[in-house]
């Protein structure tokens, strides 16, 4: 049943990505895997570090486009990671939920304990399935600036049975089962109105469940109102409907879903920077 479950879950891309990491390092992880990492210090002390954590479809190289872009907007460095089972990978022959969370907490350890980098100066940031990551790690790892939830899911369950309410046995990348307990990060939500993977509602139940925490209600941890994309897809791409709403450039190049798609980033950049700067002050 696990097996299964995990192969519907994390879906691996078939072909490696062109790859943008030309000398991406090695993580050996607790469970004895090894991931390759890709690290991108800061140049200032004060600078914060993006630990980013990708969706079940994307790998490390193709996720590293976004994840570069968005820790330029946000002047921030980067640390992102492989998930056991992915290309790259040495040690799990599939992916899986348990080799996913020691991985994640090994490449965190690396950043804190070999980089040097205080937890206080780290945004742990997950979209879709890394939003449960990411979640496990904030909660595991206490005292990290912020943690940032892209198109977050609430389990892996409740993505495919929209109606369950409560966490199965056998369900995996459960976010609501954690967010609950991150003590002190501050919590940003992000999603897309018109998302056609996880229902809308799967943030909004997350962003009460952390509102609601008595742990974080006693902390006085910052929980930020969701934020919501209006015609955005799963992937902050823009909804046909709307693209055609704006219609072709008088020069007749279709690029109007670039366009578009291109302010839904920046909008969506622009947000977590506008809430962490809140955060900072």
């Amino acid at each position: 049943m696990g097996g299964l479950v995990s192969r519907a879950t994390f879906q691996p891309p078939r072909a490696q990505s062109a790859p943008v990491t030309a000398a991406a390092a090695t993580v050996h992880t607790s469970l004895g895997d090894h991931v390759p990492v890709l690290y991108v210090a800061p140049t200032r002390d004060d600078q914060d570090v993006l630990f980013a954590c990708h969706g079940n479809a994307d790998d490390l190289d193709s996720f590293a486009r976004v994840a570069l872009a968005l820790a330029a907007h946000l002047d921030v460095g980067l640390y992102a990671f492989e998930y056991p089972g992915y290309a790259g990978t040495l040690g799990a022959a599939a992916p899986s939920e348990r080799h996913t969370y020691a991985a994640a907490l090994s490449a965190f350890d690396a950043l804190t304990k070999t980089h040097g980098i205080a937890r206080e100066r780290i945004v742990v940031y997950g979209k879709s399935l890394g939003s449960a990551v990411a979640t496990y790690v904030a909660e595991h790892r206490y005292g990290v600036k912020a943690l940032v939830l892209v198109s977050p899911l609430l389990s892996a369950f409740r993505v495919a049975i929209p109606t369950l309410s409560v966490t199965l046995p056998g369900d995996i990348m459960a976010t609501i089962d954690h967010i609950a307990n991150v003590e002190q990060a501050a919590i940003i939500i992000i999603h897309g109105r018109a998302d056609e993977v996880v229902p809308p509602r799967h943030a909004q139940w997350l962003f009460e469940a952390a509102v609601m925490s008595p742990l974080r209600i006693v902390t006085a941890a910052r929980t930020f109102p969701v934020h919501w994309l209006s015609n955005a897809l799963h992937n902050f791409e823009v909804t046909a409907a709307a693209a055609a709403a704006v219609g072709d450039d008088d020069d007749g190049d279709d690029d109007t879903g670039r366009r578009l798609n291109d302010a839904i980033f920046a909008t969506f950049a622009d947000i977590i920077a506008l809430d962490l700067a809140q955060v900072s002050s």
